[in-house]
């Protein structure tokens, strides 16, 4: 259990870096000069929502991943729990497969609609 909570917490370490000073803006109390990095367009949040709720359905398939590798180790001879565990770690890489294409294809359209939105159309 400990070493869990210590690979989640490492995991998610990074996270804390995404903060960004900006000294020239105000603060919401006058001048704290502090701004955590957000989407200013509807673009940015849809964007973000979609970016979490994969990141959260990502984390979703590989507990299914890990629960269906249990499954299957601990079935013991049973087909009935083999199979079990072997269709959820097949369906477990294919929403893995899914969700990896999908965050794919959500950065190329938001990369060619900005690109297009800012003027720049490759030449």
């Amino acid at each position: 259990m400990g070493e869990t909570l210590l690979a989640i917490v490492l995991a998610l370490f990074p996270l804390v870096s995404f903060a960004e000073l900006n000294p020239g803006a105000a603060g919401a109390l006058g001048g704290s000069g502090v701004s955590v990095g957000g989407p200013s367009n509807i673009t940015g949040v849809i964007l973000d929502v979609i970016t979490w709720a994969l990141g959260i359905a990502f984390l979703v398939a590989v507990v299914m991943l890990i629960v269906g590798g249990f499954f299957y180790m601990t079935a013991g001879g049973n087909e009935k729990r083999t199979e079990k565990g072997r269709k959820f770690i097949i369906d477990s890489l294919i929403g893995l497969v899914v969700i990896i294409l999908s965050y794919l294809i959500v950065s190329v359209v938001n990369n060619t609609i900005g690109n297009i939105g800012n003027g720049v159309n490759g030449g």
